[in-house]
């Protein structure tokens, strides 16, 4: 039994031909791989692997049965690495040259606002060198800019965390405190955002961002995160769908303690402009924001199917050498599925629900088992830490809006 190689329909999904391996599930036992079995524990529990038979970067990828860790360490590295030297993967994703993430901003304290900061943060530390963070005013023509801090010669330290604030010290664990940065009222209450901006020329000067929007950016610079935020204001669809598309505002004031909380990401880091992981609670500058971390972060757009929404989850800590795994649970129960991965997350309208994982770098075939399961185990490739990654699963089914239900798309960080 052979899967078919493009049991979407997802061709139309490649305009820009960025190459996509063909792949089928080979394994000593082929009718395993393909076929649910009581065996396995209701599980695709044989290792994953697969036949390729494409050509990338001029270099035709190897006739042979290869294991899904292999072609991570392999052809989807080659083709992460190629990416982003050529600015590709930044300009479509959104996701920069960079793993730094706006991890924490506090926009609003009790009467005169002279404790606002923005925390940054990035697993054990480094360099600012080429980042800018830009702060935007919603209530201005075209959002524009209102202050950029040139990061330049400054390093997060090797805890991770890096704090923005005011010289007055009444922000604890205090990094940098511009020049431009006022002692009070600083940080606008909102609707607004802070961007992080990475420089790709090596030659930008925070003068170059005065005055810019966000869909207007000085040559160059590359977008690595933002939050558009407010306290109880109306949204700013304009900011949140250049800024983060697809996400929504972060309201400081949700839980009706404005002056008091910020807005945290919770675990620290994670998927750059994911707008789930913010959470109101009590200031942490220079400190974890709580919450276990994890390298996979839940990006929604489940589409149902016969046993309602498939659901998509993975194991491990995407540490070099270590197991994991990627699963499917809920699906339609011995069903042709597609495990679909992206080194971007573009939201693309896709059988009637909204497909992550564009454009598809990785196309694998697969099939349910009896109970509407997949589990593929894999080894993460040493080499790969800051390498991000997208997965969805497409699953053939009767019962969804266009005979197709897709699971949940996942976000993976490796740290």
């Amino acid at each position: 039994m052979v899967a078919d190689r493009d049991p979407l329909g997802m061709g139309h999904l490649d305009p820009q031909r960025i190459p996509r391996a063909r792949e089928r599930p080979m394994c000593a036992d082929r009718e395993a791989c393909v076929r649910p079995s009581g065996a396995v524990g209701g599980h695709l529990d044989c290792s994953l692997a697969l036949r390729i038979g494409a050509t990338a970067f001029g270099e035709r990828l190897p006739e042979r049965p290869v294991h899904l860790s292999e072609f991570l360490q392999g052809p989807i590295m080659k083709l992460h690495t190629t990416l982003l030297s050529l600015g590709v993967l930044a300009s479509a994703s959104f996701a920069g040259g960079s793993d730094v993430r706006i991890n924490e901003v506090d926009a609003d304290q009790t009467s005169t606002d002279d404790a606002e900061f923005i925390e940054l943060f990035k697993a054990g530390g480094g360099s600012l060198d080429d980042h800018f963070v830009v702060l935007y005013n919603g209530n201005s023509t075209g959002d524009a800019e209102y202050a950029t801090y040139d990061l330049d010669t400054q390093s997060i330290p090797a805890d991770g965390f890096f704090v923005i604030g005011p010289s007055t010290g009444t922000v604890p664990n205090t990094d940098y405190s511009p020049s431009n940065f006022s002692d009070t009222n600083e940080v606008q209450n909102g609707a607004d955002a802070v961007a992080l901006w990475f420089d790709t020329t090596g030659t930008l000067a925070d003068s170059d961002f005065f005055g810019t929007t966000p869909d207007a950016p000085p040559a160059g610079a590359v977008l690595v995160d933002a939050i558009v935020y407010g306290t109880s204001d109306s949204e700013d669809t304009t900011l949140v769908g250049n800024l983060t598309p697809g996400g929504t505002q972060i309201d400081e004031n949700s839980n009706s303690n404005k002056d008091t909380e910020s807005s945290s990401r919770v675990p620290d880091g994670g998927a750059a402009f994911d707008t789930t992981v913010w959470a109101q609670q009590l200031p942490t500058p220079g400190a974890t924001n709580g919450g276990a971390v994890s390298p996979y972060t839940d990006l929604g757009c489940a589409l149902a199917g016969v046993s309602g929404d498939p659901v998509h989850s993975g194991t491990g800590t995407l540490d070099g050498g270590t197991a994991g795994s990627l699963e499917l649970t809920n699906a339609a129960p011995g069903a042709i599925a597609a495990l679909l991965v992206s080194l971007a997350n573009t939201p693309t309208p896709f059988k009637g629900g909204t497909l992550k994982t564009v454009p598809v770098v990785l196309n694998i075939s697969l099939v349910t088992s009896g109970s509407g399961d997949i589990s593929l185990p894999f080894t993460f490739p040493t080499g790969a830490s800051g390498l991000q990654f997208y997965t969805q699963f497409g699953i053939q089914d009767a019962a969804a809006v266009k005979n197709i239900a897709l699971s949940n798309a996942l976000g993976a960080l490796a740290p």
